[in-house]
């Protein structure tokens, strides 16, 4: 297999016309400036390397199959798979950097300082493939995001020496969009394994523009995620991957349709998507309809916020909340929030949810589409239990009714792919 185009690795930032660029990698240290991009690799290898001297070792042991993720929500997506198949042969990265996190079996040590120094060898490589872009739109993202362009070329050789070290019957990704684990997906093909998409978010009606399928297997949690993903195959003249059946989400806990009539609480999720006017203004708009109201802010973890920025022109208490999920849900009887899988949690979690008025034009996940959050405008007292019933109705689709049947389905889904790469 012949060596993937930086445009195939990072789609996400190549599809500059289609996509907000800022939305795709607001962190992108290039900022209009390859040379600004080259610096910041150069001090992240530097870095990482620091930190990998201080542990002097990084084991590559041979394991049959390989888990990889660089977030929580992707470890999360991917537990049922680690527990399944036991922990030994996960390779892991860090959820707070790439080569911090050793697992229990020590393969993550140092990888951030290699992906970095692959990535400064492989700059040339970004500048070659810069040439062959194929429209103007391109052309320009290779220089906003230089750095991002070159450290996903930097991550698929690097991935590469280690798979071969490795050697693994199969390796599980629960991303497909971004360029690190598109990297290590190419990579995985590259040395002829078979990677299986076990996606970490919802694929909604409208989840991103689509990028070019890496998986041979795809775990699907319901209809619309399949034919979201036979649509894309098909629009880019690829074969569509085997698609398993894997149930991924179960409803937390039920709520009391009773409680609806006195909303104290109301959480608030908050992301890079987000400005602080747009926030300002819808939660005047709800507290307008309910008064004397306690808010909880819940920002991303990747976001530095504080509620004095929100809170000069409102007149109610308003918290930040930064501990497990689960006590959030707990604690509020109404959510808010943009462009967000937090529309999906709340549902499950029992919680009727509304999307803020500008974010229905821009529902990446198709929630609003979908039923399953309501316009922030149309909530009201009146209608807030119609609400929640229409919500909880629509998510019966995405979610199964209890953890433990979930559980079984997925015991089951698991079964037959250990069938399925043990005997191909």
């Amino acid at each position: 297999m012949k060596r993937p185009t930086i445009f195939e690795l990072t789609p996400r930032v190549s599809d500059w016309k289609r996509s907000v660029l800022q939305e795709c990698h607001p962190k992108s240290a290039s900022l209009r400036n390859p040379f600004r991009g080259v610096g910041v690799i150069l001090l992240g290898a530097l870095k990482e390397t620091r930190d990998w001297l201080k542990r002097r070792h990084r084991l590559l042991a041979r394991a049959d199959i390989v888990v990889f993720y660089t977030t929580l929500n992707q470890k999360k997506a991917l537990t049922p798979v680690s527990v399944h198949f036991g922990r030994d042969g996960c390779y892991r990265l860090a959820e707070e950097g790439l080569g911090c996190d050793t697992g229990e079996s020590g393969v993550g040590v140092g990888l951030g300082a290699w992906i970095n120094l692959y990535a400064l060898c492989s700059m040339p490589i970004v500048f070659l493939d810069a040439l062959k872009a194929p429209d103007l739109f391109q052309l320009k993202s290779v220089f906003r995001c230089f750095d991002q362009y070159a450290k996903a070329v930097g991550a698929y050789f690097c991935f590469r020496r280690d798979l071969l070290k490795i050697m693994p019957n199969v390796v599980f990704i629960s991303n497909d969009y971004s360029g690190i684990p598109r990297a290590f997906a190419f990579a995985a093909k590259s040395c002829r394994v078979k990677t299986i998409y076990l996606p970490h978010a919802l694929i909604g009606t409208r989840h991103y523009t689509p990028p070019i399928p890496v998986a041979d297997v795809m775990l699907y949690a319901n209809d619309v995620e399949e034919n979201r993903i036979k649509e894309r195959c098909q629009s880019e003249g690829l074969n569509v991957p085997q698609m398993i059946y894997f149930p991924r989400y179960a409803r937390s806990r039920d709520a009391s349709v009773d409680s609806f009539d006195v909303v104290k609480t109301i959480g608030v999720s908050i992301n890079s998507l987000d400005s602080h006017s747009l926030i300002n203004q819808e939660i005047c708009k709800i507290e307008r309809e309910f008064p004397q109201l306690k808010f909880i802010l819940r920002p991303h973890p990747s976001l530095q916020f504080s509620a004095e920025t929100i809170s000069a022109n409102i007149n109610t208490d308003i918290v930040i909340d930064s501990g497990p999920l689960e006590d959030f849900f707990d604690d509020i009887d109404l959510h808010l929030a943009g462009s967000s899988m937090m529309h999906l949690d709340a549902a499950l979690h029992g919680v009727p949810t509304a999307i803020f008025s500008d974010a229905t034009k821009n529902d990446h996940h198709g929630f609003f589409e979908l039923g399953l959050a309501a316009d922030v405008d149309e909530v009201t007292r009146s209608n807030l239990r119609h609400t929640f019933e229409s919500q909880q109705q629509k998510l019966m689709m995405f979610a199964e009714e209890s953890n433990e049947k979930l559980q079984k389905k997925q015991s089951v889904a698991l079964l037959e792919l250990s069938d399925y790469f043990l005997n191909t």
